[in-house]
């Protein structure tokens, strides 16, 4: 059933399209209902190291430099594994006189003169999941320009920002996968711009608090997984974009919406719910340029975003909190107490 985007959906398209441009062009966000809008506010630090680490030149000024930022050295260089300091000293040295990196430095410079926005957007959805789990603390945050060895490490204490990983398209290198070295596929790295930043951090957050059941290998376990990271990120950050939660484009996002009811179709008449096969479920949950199975412009990872509208009308219809929402891992319970039926 390839139906979707197809001519009989071509007016109601053009319609959602005028109404995204209208919308824009107000310069505005519709912000969600916020019951966590005046959480407490805690001190935020982001620590920039890329100037620090490209002006390292010898031995001493890099051992320094460790021990001057412990976390970091153990929980992002894991310092204390190795068999003998000077390996690690070496390879910082190496990474501060590398020509390559120092022009992803000079272009980290440009594009991020300051943090103040970050520090400001990272603060916001930390006060929010705090008012969920006042157990929260804020991580020690740091930026570096990594030479495309990593965009973000989040650990318990620890929050590492390659900021590499998120310039614009105007950036004199292309961002490449870390293990493989390949370019990455533009369809992913079109998220790897920095209004994707505190998104990318959320979802790692968010699947932290996520109860999943170990035993669900069907689909509907994967889908309804990913809806309620999704949701988590809209109860977390009630001013952002669908967009920013989903990755998808506006275009892409105006056409889920207004197909929703041929995408169920599809599910319901493929059996996909139940569907145990793993390759099947990556097909429809995991990255991928387009579901073709669905139709040509259907944009990948849609299994997500549909377990997000299921998601969406069980809690919000049984005004479920959303600790209950990520401890649920019933997919099956979700599934049928939301009662959705687009």
């Amino acid at each position: 059933m390839k139906l979707l985007l197809k001519s009989r959906f071509f007016k109601a398209t053009i319609i959602g399209l005028c109404l995204i441009v209208w919308l824009s062009s107000c310069g505005k966000k519709a912000c969600r209902e916020d019951e966590g809008s005046r959480p407490a506010k805690k001190a935020l630090e982001i620590t920039r190291l890329e100037d620090s680490i490209q002006a390292l030149s010898d031995t001493h000024q890099t051992r320094l430099f460790l021990e001057r930022h412990p976390l970091f050295s153990e929980k992002y260089l894991h310092w204390s594994m190795l068999p003998h300091d000077s390996i690690l000293i070496q390879d910082v040295l190496r990474i501060a006189a590398d020509p390559f990196n120092d022009t992803l430095h000079m272009d980290v410079k440009k594009e991020f003169p300051n943090l103040n926005w970050l520090k400001n957007d990272l603060s916001g959805f930390f006060d929010h999941v705090r008012f969920y789990y006042p157990e929260f603390q804020n991580p020690q945050i740091y930026t570096l320009t990594s030479g495309y060895g990593v965009d973000l490490d989040v650990q318990d204490s620890v929050l590492i920002i390659g900021l590499d990983y998120f310039l614009s398209d105007s950036a004199r290198y292309i961002p490449r996968d870390p293990v493989s070295k390949r370019v990455i596929p533009t369809y992913i790295s079109r998220r790897l711009k920095k209004r994707f930043i505190v998104p990318s951090i959320s979802i790692v957050v968010a699947d932290q608090y996520c109860a999943t059941d170990m035993l669900d290998n069907t689909m509907m376990g994967e889908m309804l997984k990913w809806g309620r990271i999704y949701y988590f990120m809209e109860k977390t950050m009630p001013c952002l974009q669908d967009s920013l939660i989903t990755g998808f484009t506006d275009l892409e996002m105006n056409e889920v919406n207004t197909n929703l009811k041929t995408i169920w179709a599809h599910y319901l008449e493929n059996n996909l719910f139940f569907s145990t096969d793993l390759f099947l479920i990556r097909k429809y949950c995991d990255e991928r340029p387009n579901v073709v199975e669905i139709g040509d412009k259907c944009p990948g990872r849609i299994g997500r975003w549909l377990g997000w509208q299921i998601v969406r009308k069980w809690a919000i219809d049984n005004k479920i909190p959303l600790q209950k929402v990520m401890a649920e891992k019933d997919a099956r319970k979700i599934f049928n107490a939301s009662r959705f039926r687009p």
